[in-house]
């Protein structure tokens, strides 16, 4: 072979190899790319039947609860036990079954659908047959301790009541000793709850574990679209911003009750719990007619702020078009703020006197209707982060079993300016007297609704008239209820602060709207207070504290 003819050979062989090559690494990456995609489809598929699965067993555990809570029937319980055990068995094998899908490359809404999935729960999941059973009884037994029944304090029968009598006695009565009573009978049915809740915690932790968090509360606080931290420190900073406003209410509130209960009904400058809660912590408008700046004026709506059924049925359609993952994640705090500003646009037709714009010849009337919403929304803001951060202590582990009661009442001293009318110890649970704990339904979604209805309203407002202050009838601008109705059709499939940025522009949570949409009523407490002693904080261990009563005025 001549040298020339060589290289011509080997040119030859080299080009072949190359060649040889290039199609195998083509024909690899396209063998890897018909593998994702096979990968991705197959993620969708899962998706698509998670969705199916989960939504079958919620009307099957709809129909259950809803029998269960006409009787007290042990065999109905077990019923509704085994579909609760149903229920995370079938969450259980759907969140391990979701990790074949971690590290792929999938569509933004299948990964955000396997995200909700494995954040479904308000109570993670163990991993674990024997547990998950345990941890739907416990759950059923926790959620029924104070179905209806009969609680007597003696062995006397004449000391014997029913349970059903407890709420109409706290929601309606208006004697001191009666509503002390009702208020003990009530919480001493939670002395059986307390070893049930230890373990109910720790099996939630185990549960949380498995999913790569420190405990529930954090896997709790991971459910909002940010970071568990995160969640606690925006938190503590919105309530910064209304703590100011609460205090004056729960003063204006005390010294009220102490007018018609006397000086027994505050102790430190705190309001006996049996007086400030009603069926529900901290339900003031249940003792309105003791409660309302003018009496004589113009009486708001009893319901004004309460969710309509338009608003609830407007939601419900709105959700029709979304799966399941994207529709059924409890306390998403966008949605519940949607279905309160719906009431708050109610409340602000011409035919309510809670709109302050429908009474200009009668402030009175303006400061009772907000008045009467400041008590739904601050309340249940102050309750919320006792609640919370309870419940945060006790799955971190700095709040210990042994601690449950002291801890309790030492979060409702800090936070509302609540105290226990009776002495209080570690033989019962009073933390289970509120269905969100008994339930493990977290209130900080309650606490973000709550601070964000007033800065959608806001933007609402501003799109329908120009902007409000006090709530718009925005009901007859077809641009504005078009974009309310975006809002709630996107539900779930973004995180809220998108959702939120989009409408308002800003993405930030924030109590300015808030403080804006009381200012007329901060103003009247500032100047019906400057008479009286307000505050509670760093007097626990003093004597009941003595202080000025605000009288109706006519300013």
């Amino acid at each position: 072979m001549t040298p020339l003819r060589g290289w011509f050979a080997l040119a030859a062989c080299v080009a072949l190899v190359l060649t040889t090559g290039c199609s195998r690494h083509a024909d690899g990456e396209a063998s890897n790319a018909s593998g994702a995609a096979d990968r991705a489809r197959n993620a969708e598929t899962f998706v698509a039947r998670a969705n199916v699965q989960l939504e079958d067993l919620r009307a099957a555990s709809a129909r259950a609860w809803m029998a269960a809570r006409t009787t007290s029937d042990a065999a109905m319980r077990k019923i509704v036990a085994d579909n609760e055990t149903n229920r995370f068995v079938l969450l259980d094998r759907l969140i391990e079954e979701s990790t074949g899908f971690d590290g792929q490359a999938l569509k933004p809404e299948t990964a955000r659908a396997i995200q909700r999935l494995r954040l479904l729960s308000v109570t993670p999941v163990p991993h674990d047959a024997t547990k998950i059973a345990e941890i739907a009884a416990i759950t059923v037994r926790l959620r029924t301790a104070l179905e209806p029944g009969i609680f007597c304090k003696s062995d006397d029968e004449a000391s014997c009541h029913p349970q059903a009598d407890v709420p109409i006695v706290l929601d309606n009565g208006r004697d001191y000793d009666e509503r002390l009573e009702a208020w003990s009978i009530r919480h001493k049915g939670t002395a059986t709850m307390r070893k049930d809740y230890a373990r109910f915690v720790e099996l939630a932790n185990d549960g949380a574990k498995r999913l790569g968090f420190a405990n529930a509360g954090e896997y709790a606080r991971a459910r909002y679209d940010m970071d568990a931290d995160a969640l606690q420190t925006q938190t503590d900073r919105l309530w910064s911003q209304v703590k100011p406003m609460y205090y004056q209410l729960q003063c204006y509130t005390r010294l009220r009750l102490m007018q018609h209960y006397g000086p027994r009904a505050q102790a430190d400058g705190m309001i006996r719990a049996h007086l400030a809660d009603g069926f529900r912590p901290a339900d003031w408008n249940d003792q309105w007619d003791l409660l309302a700046p003018y009496p004589d004026a113009a009486k708001p709506a009893a319901d004004a702020q309460s969710p309509s059924a338009d608003a609830i049925d407007l939601v419900m359609r709105s959700r029709e078009g979304q799966p399941f993952l994207f529709r059924h994640r409890d306390g998403d705090p966008l949605a519940t703020a949607l279905v309160a500003v719906g009431s708050m646009a109610r409340a602000a037709g011409p035919e309510n006197v809670a709109n302050p714009a429908s009474q200009p010849g009668d402030p009175r009337a303006t400061i009772n209707a907000q008045m009467r919403t400041a008590f739904d929304v601050f309340a249940t803001l102050a309750f919320a982060m006792t609640a919370e951060h309870w419940r945060w202590g006790v799955f971190d582990g700095s709040i210990k079993p042994a601690d449950y009661n002291k801890a309790w009442w030492a979060m409702r001293a800090k936070y509302e300016g609540i105290a226990p009318p009776s002495p209080r110890d570690e033989r019962t649970f009073d933390a289970g007297a509120t269905f969100g704990i008994a339930d493990n339904y977290p209130q900080i979604g309650l606490f973000l609704a709550g601070i964000l209805q007033f800065q959608i309203d806001r933007a609402l407002c501003k799109s329908a008239n120009g902007g409000s202050k006090y709530g718009c009838d925005m009901e007859h601008d077809a641009r504005t209820v078009q974009r309310y109705r975006t809002m709630l059709e996107r539900d779930e499939s973004q995180p809220w602060q998108k959702r939120l940025k989009e409408f308002t522009g800003d993405d930030r949570i924030d109590a300015g709207a808030m403080l804006e949409y009381f200012a007329p009523l901060l103003a009247w407490l500032d100047r019906q207070s400057k008479s009286a002693q307000c505050g509670w904080e760093g007097n626990f261990a003093s004597g009941p504290a003595t202080a000025s009563v605000i009288e109706p005025t006519t300013n």
